[in-house]
């Protein structure tokens, strides 16, 4: 799902994590990262599309004030219909994130690519 060659012009580490696969009664889950978690795609097949749709929106809702935020003073563009999602842009930190529905698919791509975004994360470079 990751393109290793496409990472590594982009100064991220070409080396992916195994692939995830996850299934539980409500969705399942494919999923990939690289192993510093500069980047990561998830892809959803939900029971439904409207289901889809309405995790799409869920996935780039930026947090109430006093919740924990991993995008503070990002930029939140919706999408809208008929897919749903948004791309969350946060420049102080290196954090995006975007999410969009097709039928009842879903998709998650993070990227972050600051150190400061990845030491809040637990992760390091």
């Amino acid at each position: 799902m990751l393109d290793p060659a496409a990472l590594e012009p982009a100064h991220m580490s070409p080396a992916l994590d195994k692939p995830l696969t996850d299934t539980d009664e409500d969705e399942t889950i494919y999923g990939c990262e690289n192993v510093l978690s500069e980047v990561m795609l998830e892809i959803h097949a939900h029971p439904n599309a409207i289901g889809a749709r309405l995790a799409a929106d869920l996935a780039t809702h930026i947090p109430d004030p006093g919740y924990s935020n991993p995008f503070p003073n990002a930029v939140r563009l919706p999408y809208g219909d008929p897919m749903g999602g948004a791309k969350i842009i946060a420049t102080e930190t290196g954090g995006s994130r975007f999410s969009w529905s097709h039928d009842a698919y879903w998709v998650l791509l993070e990227i972050n690519s600051t150190q400061s975004f990845l030491a809040s994360s637990g992760a390091t470079r």
